[in-house]
């Protein structure tokens, strides 16, 4: 990551369903007890459910599932904010998966807003949460909602898009242009030819990643989903069917 100038590791998550990944001896606990003195910053991820995406939700019942995944995440990171870990982290990292369907319209923004405002309640550090568009919401309005959800301690990052294929090239491009600055963008380093109930994708080629930089304004931090698909990691993080 170094030699590559990358300077932040952003751990997805640090619990998966009644998964552990914090254990005495595991993999995530060694790579963050052998981090070298000159470490990346750290985001480190919080709890994630192994169920989200086995049943459908209406509106309503979507709201009840986030206000659920919030409260546990609150607990959880009270109780992560009181363990000694390894490496002190920058921040926390929240692994709900929000899309655009979350901002349909001013009234779920400032909802959303509201419950973040809770859960950074929990915590000194900053939290970050990500989005992604699937073209429900246009994209003049996504942004603008995504924009009034910032708030003190909160980092917002948007996926480009350029991967899953849920979008247009012109919606794309609508999307990310005119974005405010203060939003982050996730670079898709992976590419997805048929998005369909199971992902797989393959890694994107360098002029792939190339191009969806290019399109992204200089103005923003970015990211890339994910250190799996990049060049640098093949030898520990081979890809598999």
């Amino acid at each position: 990551m170094q030699q590559q100038q990358l300077h932040t590791l952003i751990v997805q998550w640090s619990s998966y369903g009644e998964l552990s990944f914090l254990q005495p001896d595991s993999p995530l606990q060694q790579l963050l007890t052998n981090l070298p003195k000159q470490h990346p910053q750290l985001w480190l991820g919080l709890k994630a459910d192994a169920a989200e995406f086995r049943e459908k939700r209406d509106a309503l019942q979507r709201k009840a599932y986030l206000q659920q995944q919030l409260a546990a995440n609150a607990t959880y990171l009270a109780a992560l904010a009181s363990q000694t870990l390894p490496v002190a982290p920058t921040g926390w990292y929240l692994p709900l998966e929000f899309y655009d369907i979350d901002l349909q319209s001013d009234t779920d923004a400032h909802w959303l807003k509201q419950q973040l405002q809770q859960l950074r309640a929990h915590s000194t550090l900053p939290v970050a949460i990500s989005f992604f568009s699937n073209g429900t919401v246009a994209p003049v309005l996504f942004k603008q909602r995504l924009a009034s959800l910032q708030q003190q301690g909160l980092q917002i990052w948007l996926q480009d898009g350029a991967g899953a294929g849920l979008l247009s090239p012109a919606l794309r491009a609508e999307l990310l242009h005119g974005l405010d600055c203060q939003l982050g963008v996730i670079v898709e380093a992976f590419r997805q030819a048929d998005y369909g109930s199971s992902f797989s994708a393959r890694a994107a080629s360098p002029a792939e990643l190339a191009q969806a930089r290019a399109d992204i304004a200089p103005c923003h931090a970015i990211s890339y989903f994910s250190l799996r698909y990049l060049d640098v990691s093949q030898q520990w993080l081979p890809l598999r069917d």
